[in-house]
């Protein structure tokens, strides 16, 4: 160590040994303010340079003494954990400094000895350095924070104390300071300063009741919220007994509760009731803990208080729901079942095993898509993927199940989907109608919409709607038709001299005839009285030319017996159209329309003869279909006029046909 160093570790002693103030506590520097006043100076310990040479001279330390104090003063000056350092008043100079000064300010002790102390202080101390200096100077002593810089230029708080050695002549020697870095201490505060508020926002602003309870279980301080669970005021809380505002019949049981708090340092958990002040109750779930203080004994107690009131009502209403949501399903009169995600059953109520005739284990055991009809589960799976998806949230179907005994049993069935509180899928409620009789009902009522009572065919209403559809068909896919009208002659003369029952007797045969000899895509009719209609698909005209003649040949070879008579009516087939699909271009804005064009077949003539005229001869209007003459779909070119006058009976000759009105309509 350099010798002028070592001179500088004994300065402090000398004068800590003038006033008789010896460092007592190695982390915390108190030296007195006193220094003034001295008794002898101790002259062989303190440097010939800086001694006074007309100072009387002391009593000299011996030798050993005086290496024992040096070597005291050293340990407690490097190994202190404060900052010292030793300046020189006139320059301002640091002449000395221990480790713990350097590693506070980011350095060596190489890097502060003889540098200018100001260097270690922030820019806002450096303005107030000469108030320090004025006032260390004038009392000897001072103890003030302050802001110091370390090298890399981050400030940080630092406690200062500082102190002045004079010589015996009162010349200011050195200036001694002790620093202390705050930084950890300013941390902690503003933890404990932050701790302390939050604890006071949750404290005041706790959705649940919270209360500091004393040992002899007085509030101490209670929150708004347990102030409005008890229906009370915080003047009628802090201070009263918490256990006075408990149901009576819960007092005891508290008291035991918060009574053990006292001696252990476990929390206790209890539910109890509080009357509040019109009478209500209200159930509160209780926890306390105790607060202990740093030798373990306890101060005062925190208690929480959670209101379920709502959720003891909520229970009670769930428990009812639930107690009738059983009596529903299980009573219920149509098919009600919990149905897995998988398809598997989970319950299954007593009307559906009646439907289905499964007893409830076996109906368990199976798949809800064992018993749906093949040709439905398609669409049934099609709306459960939608339902799974959230595309729907419900959905209603006719399908048929496969009963036991694979009866067919024909159903309503309702599915909606019930997804638990994260928006999963759980399982499916499924409600199921027997419909079969329903349906029974409506096939018997569209057949007698449909159909003609008395030879089983269609009737002219069911005909005029395949006639447009055909036509539809010609439109959109250029399909080829023909339509075909069947005329029984000189019917009214069988219903005249035979009866109407041999009339209908004879119709039912000729409706059997037609059957047999038509293919099963072409549709007939009966469209009233004598008459029939035949629809024939995909057809040309040639081939519809031949099959009128069959037609004719088989009505014609048909008949009944009637008393020994045989009946054979004449038959005629008018008209016969050819529906072909044709494309016009119109001159307007719009796009192309595909049209249909109507050409006149050839009809067959009245009797048993082969004889053919041209439709154009015989525009008979009571064999011309009306709904054909009308129809949306059919639009036919201007009619050549006709060659023939000849009318039927009871028609003007210049009347025109409902065909030539619907054309100028």
């Amino acid at each position: 160590m350099r010798e002028h160093d070592t001179q500088r570790w004994r300065l402090p002693l000398q004068s800590s040994r003038a006033g008789d103030v010896l460092v007592r506590d190695l982390k915390y520097w108190r030296l007195s303010t006193d220094i003034q006043r001295m008794s002898e100076g101790v002259r062989g310990a303190v440097p010939d340079r800086v001694a006074d040479a007309s100072s009387p001279p002391g009593p000299s330390l011996s030798p050993l003494h005086d290496a024992e104090l040096r070597a005291q003063w050293e340990q407690t000056f490097v190994s202190t954990t404060r900052g010292i350092t030793i300046t020189n008043p006139i320059s301002g100079i640091i002449e000395s400094t221990n480790p713990a000064f350097a590693a506070m300010h980011g350095g060596t002790v190489e890097d502060f000895v003889g540098q200018p102390a100001i260097n270690a202080l922030s820019p806002e101390a450096q303005l107030q350095l000469g108030d320090v200096l004025q006032q260390l100077n004038r009392d000897g002593h001072i103890t003030m924070v302050s802001q110091h810089a370390r090298l890399d230029g981050t400030v940080f708080p630092v406690a200062f104390e500082a102190i002045t050695t004079r010589s015996l002549a009162g010349d200011v020697l050195y200036r001694i300071a002790w620093y202390e870095d705050l930084t950890e201490q300013r941390v902690a505060e503003a933890a404990r300063r932050e701790a302390h508020e939050m604890f006071e926002a949750a404290f005041a602003d706790a959705p649940n009741g919270v209360a500091l309870i004393g040992l002899d279980s007085h509030f101490l301080r209670v929150n708004l919220a347990l102030c409005e669970m008890l229906g009370r005021t915080p003047e009628d809380l802090v201070g009263a007994e918490a256990m006075r505002f408990s149901h009576p019949d819960d007092q005891e049981a508290a008291r035991a509760a918060y009574a053990s708090l006292s001696t252990t340092m476990e929390p206790i958990s209890l539910e109890k009731r509080f009357v509040r002040p019109d009478g209500t109750v209200v159930w509160a779930f209780c926890r306390g803990i105790a607060v202990h203080d740093g030798h373990g004994t306890p101060r005062y107690i925190v208690s929480h208080f959670l209101d379920f009131t709502a959720r003891t009502l909520a229970q009670d209403r769930q428990e009812e729901a639930n107690q009738r949501f059983e009596t529903a399903f299980a009573e219920a009169p149509i098919g009600m079942a919990l149905v897995a995600l998988n398809g598997g059953w989970i319950r299954v109520n007593r009307t559906l095993c009646e439907l289905t005739g499964f007893a409830e284990p076996r109906l368990l055991e199976l798949n809800s898509q064992d018993i749906t009809h093949p040709d439905d589960l398609a669409a049934d799976l099609r709306n459960v993927r939608r339902l799974m998806t959230g595309e729907i949230d419900r959905y209603r179907m006719e399908k048929r199940y496969l009963a036991c005994g694979n009866l067919v049993v024909w159903i309503n069935q309702a599915v909606s989907l019930v997804r638990g509180a994260d928006g999963k899928p759980m399982h499916f409620i499924v409600q199921v109608e027997d419909i079969s009789e329903r349906k029974r009902l409506a096939a018997s009522l569209q057949r007698l919409a449909d159909h003609d009572s008395l030879t089983e065919l269609w009737n002219r209403r069911r005909f005029g709607e395949e006639l447009d559809r055909q036509l539809g068909r010609c439109h959109r896919y250029r399909e080829r038709a023909a339509l075909l009208l069947v005329d029984l002659d000189g019917f009214k003369q069988v219903n005249d001299h035979h009866g109407h029952r041999a009339g209908d007797e004879l119709l039912t045969c000729v409706a059997r005839a037609l059957r047999t000899r038509l293919r099963s895509t072409d549709s007939l009719a009966r469209l009233g009285g004598d008459e029939f209609g035949v629809i024939l698909a995909n057809v040309s005209p040639a081939q519809a030319t031949e099959l009128a003649a069959a037609l004719r040949d088989v009505v014609s070879a048909s008949g009944i017996r009637v008393n020994a008579t045989e009946v054979r009516p004449p038959a005629s087939v008018s008209p016969r159209w050819t529906f072909t699909p044709r494309a016009t271009r119109r001159r307007s804005s719009r796009p192309t329309r595909r049209c249909i064009e109507t050409k006149p077949l050839m009809v067959t003539a009245h009797g048993g003869d082969a004889n053919t005229t041209p439709f154009e001869d015989q525009p008979s209007t009571a064999s011309t279909p009306r709904f054909a003459a009308n129809s949306r779909h059919c639009r036919r070119p201007a009619r050549p006029k006709p060659r023939n006058t000849s009318a039927p009976s009871g028609a003007s000759s210049d009347q025109p046909s409902p065909v030539a009105r619907s054309e100028r309509r």
